[in-house]
């Protein structure tokens, strides 16, 4: 080999180097790229938006809020909280529909594993049956504070005239008085409105505890409202508490003398 041609092949090892020097450092660059652009199914991302959302209207309030901070929140564009939710309102409807969807679960759990338990034939005492919804809805209030203090003060009602949360609320809780009436273990004559009724007495009392502090003992709350509710779902025939039997009405006096035979007006 002369002068020439060993130059010459140096040059070719030096340029078949260098390209693949290029060339892995832009399979570095794809690789890294590839490991930033996590791929994520889309109820990820609506989760990842949503929890993002709450975190800021619980910090900073809902007006105060805009889309753009949700994504920033979340870690993406502010076009990707778009394809998703169609305008802020939205992220919050979807807040209150977690709030309900989570809530109805641990109502649900309780409730179908009584029902089940008595449509095999086992004992089952309906108060506690009542004390284990009770508690674990209390429970599930405990730890979502962040979740129950938005839906308590943005009220999707307010933004948007055509929401009727009573159209998506309570069917749960109506069902389940609805089973307990029918194997017996309960009486109500209407559980639709009873499960209003119960809401109110203590879904509303536990959204004003965590949010306001009002009333200030949550304990209470639910020792009295289990008593309210043993009382007022118990059988005819197996009352919560003993009756109190009434005095006797003391019998009239007879009419005597010149009164005798005349009319009272």
């Amino acid at each position: 080999m002369n002068v020439v041609q060993s130059h010459r092949k140096d040059r070719v090892e030096r340029r078949d180097q260098r390209r693949a020097s290029r060339g892995g450092a832009r399979e570095d660059r794809r690789g890294s790229l590839r490991g930033r652009r996590e791929v994520k199914p889309a109820e990820a991302r609506r989760r990842d938006i949503l929890d993002a959302a709450l975190i800021l209207f619980a910090r900073r309030g809902f007006n105060e809020t805009t889309v753009q901070d949700i994504a920033a929140e979340a870690g993406m564009a502010t076009g990707t909280v778009y394809l998703y939710f169609p305008s802020k309102d939205h992220v919050l409807d979807g807040l209150h529909e977690r709030f309900r969807e989570e809530n109805d679960a641990t109502v649900t759990a309780v409730a179908v594993d009584a029902v089940d338990r008595a449509g095999r034939g086992e004992p089952v005492d309906y108060r506690d049956t009542i004390d284990s919804i009770l508690d674990a809805v209390a429970a599930y209030f405990k730890q979502n504070p962040d979740l129950v203090l938005v839906c308590t003060k943005f009220r999707p009602e307010l933004v948007d005239p055509d929401y009727s949360p009573a159209a998506e609320h309570l069917g749960i809780v109506g069902r389940a008085l609805t089973a307990g009436v029918n194997l017996g273990l309960i009486h109500t004559s209407d559980p639709e409105m009873t499960a209003y009724l119960f809401d109110a007495a203590l879904a509303y009392n536990l959204h004003m505890h965590i949010t306001y502090g009002d009333p200030p003992d949550m304990d209470r709350l639910i020792a009295a409202a289990k008593e309210m509710f043993h009382k007022t779902l118990a059988l005819p025939d197996r009352p919560a508490t003993p009756r109190r039997t009434p005095p006797a009405t003391p019998p009239r006096p007879r009419r005597t003398g010149s009164h005798r035979g005349r009319s009272v007006r």
